[in-house]
């Protein structure tokens, strides 16, 4: 590893998976690549190269969690616009990652540059109903019931989930190469809304939340305006400790648990100006309170 003062070495244990399943040759050899990127492993009958970052994200080492943080640089969408583009043909001719890679072989030639592909596939409308409850509502049953179903019956097709993913992954990271995006307020009347955004709001939704890990990497994603999720900032360490648990082995789940936590970030947004969250219930002040209890974020970032 680099830091301040040159180059650090780090022990590390790692077991070299097989090539193949059911694989029975021996491993006779396993070469560095000059530039400490990929290991060349050979067997009796064939050779395969392995990623350096997936060594890192795999072994057992004394890397602190500091040294596997990474910095998102770009967030763009995988998925083509008008053909039908993998992820693969888009970044063929994709001039902001060669500018991105121009630069880092420049300025920072140390670090590596790595491309996370994610897929957004799960989805959930979450609705509720909270605040003062002893308020009559202005809304007949039938009117109650047709937002509702309304509600249940939002659906959206494969682009818009990326595009709103895209969207919000930007307006919380605020990535150095990214340009538009890094400061809408999707709340705001006079924005020109993204479309799947005006869907949503047609519907009714009125807030978006994005979630993003990166266990599987066991490295955190971060930017200076989004930085990592410190557990212990949420619970006390007792807590973190899974002392509350009796047996191993739901303290290993509560453990992974946290530190799936720790690798995730929620990008959230409100749809709605706190003027029009005046209307609804959950908008209302909450019995016993003087204050509106304060549901989503104002500014358009997470808090």
């Amino acid at each position: 590893m680099m830091d301040e003062t040159g180059e650090q070495p780090i022990p590390f244990s790692y077991e070299i998976p097989p090539i193949t399943p059911g694989d029975r040759d021996a491993i006779e050899q396993v070469q560095v690549a000059p530039n400490g990127t990929h290991l060349l492993i050979t067997t009796a009958t064939r050779q395969v190269i392995t990623a350096a970052h997936i060594v890192v994200a795999n072994a057992s080492s004394a890397l602190h969690t500091e040294q596997r943080d990474m910095n998102v640089l770009y967030v763009g969408q995988g998925l083509g616009k008008v053909n039908a583009l993998t992820a693969v043909d888009r970044l063929l001719n994709h001039t902001t990652l060669q500018r991105i890679l121009a630069e880092a072989s420049t300025n920072t030639p140390e670090l590596e540059i790595s491309l996370l592909l994610y897929r957004f596939e799960h989805g959930r409308t979450v609705i509720s109903n909270g605040g003062d409850l002893n308020l009559d509502p202005q809304a007949c049953e039938q009117e109650d019931h047709a937002h509702f179903e309304r509600l249940r019956a939002v659906r959206l097709n494969r682009d818009e989930v990326v595009t709103l993913a895209e969207a919000a992954l930007i307006n919380h990271f605020k990535p150095q190469y990214n340009t538009l995006l890094k400061s809408t307020n999707f709340a705001a009347q006079t924005h020109k809304k993204i479309k799947p955004l005006k869907k949503l709001l047609a519907k009714g939704i009125t807030g978006l939340t994005v979630e993003i890990c990166s266990a599987n990497i066991n490295a955190r994603l971060f930017t200076r305006d989004a930085l990592p999720l410190e557990p212990s900032e949420l619970m006390p360490a007792h807590v973190l400790e899974g002392q509350a648990f009796d047996n191993e082995e739901d303290k290993r789940a509560w453990f992974e648990q946290v530190r799936e936590m720790a690798h995730t970030h929620l990008a959230q947004f409100p749809l709605t100006t706190p003027q029009e969250r005046e209307t609804f219930m959950h908008g209302m002040v909450w019995l016993g309170q003087t204050q509106r209890e304060r549901i989503w974020p104002m500014q358009g970032k997470a808090e």
